[in-house]
C-alpha cells in the first residue's frame, strides 16, 4: 500500500516558519537535499542545532501529518524485476560522452544544475536519488 500526502514547499524569500518550529528544509547542495531543521531569526539550523551556511536553504515545508491523515491511499503496483535489457540501457547511458548534449543524441543529466553525467558521477547521483526514495 502507498500512502500519499501533498507537501507544499515554500520559498524562503517569500515566507519563513515560526522561530524554532521543526520543518523540512531543502537545499540542493547536498546528496540528500531534504533535512529536518528550523529557522531562528534569519539563520537556519539542522534539527541537531548545527548552523547552516547563509543562502543554502532555498525552501521549507511544514512537517507531514503522517499516514493516519494521508490524502490518498493506493495499492502499490507489482514491480517487475530488472531485465538484461535494463542493464544494457544503463551501460549505454553511463558510457555516453559528456558532449552528447551539444552533439545531439541520448544522454543522462541532472536538473536544476543542467549538467550531463556519465561514469562514476552518474552512478553516484543515481545512488543518491535511489536512497532518497527509500
Amino acid at each position: 500500500m502507498i500512502v500519499l500526502e501533498a507537501i507544499e514547499w515554500l520559498d524562503v524569500n517569500e515566507s519563513l516558519p515560526d522561530d524554532e518550529m521543526t520543518v523540512l528544509l531543502y537545499h540542493r547542495a547536498m546528496c540528500e537535499p531534504v533535512w529536518l531543521g528550523y529557522c531562528l531569526g534569519e539563520g537556519w539550523f539542522t534539527a541537531d542545532g548545527e548552523p547552516l551556511p547563509d543562502g543554502v536553504v532555498t525552501h521549507w515545508a511544514e512537517m507531514p501529518a503522517g499516514p493516519e491523515d494521508a490524502l490518498e491511499v493506493i495499492e502499490e503496483p507489482s514491480a517487475e524485476p530488472p531485465s538484461h535489457t535494463d542493464a544494457e540501457r544503463y551501460q549505454y547511458l553511463r558510457q555516453r560522452p559528456l558532449d552528447a548534449i551539444e552533439n545531439g543524441g541520448v544522454f543522462a543529466g541532472m536538473t536544476p544544475e543542467n549538467i550531463v553525467l556519465n561514469g562514476k558521477d552518474l552512478d553516484f547521483e543515481i545512488d543518491c536519488a535511489m536512497a532518497q526514495e527509500i
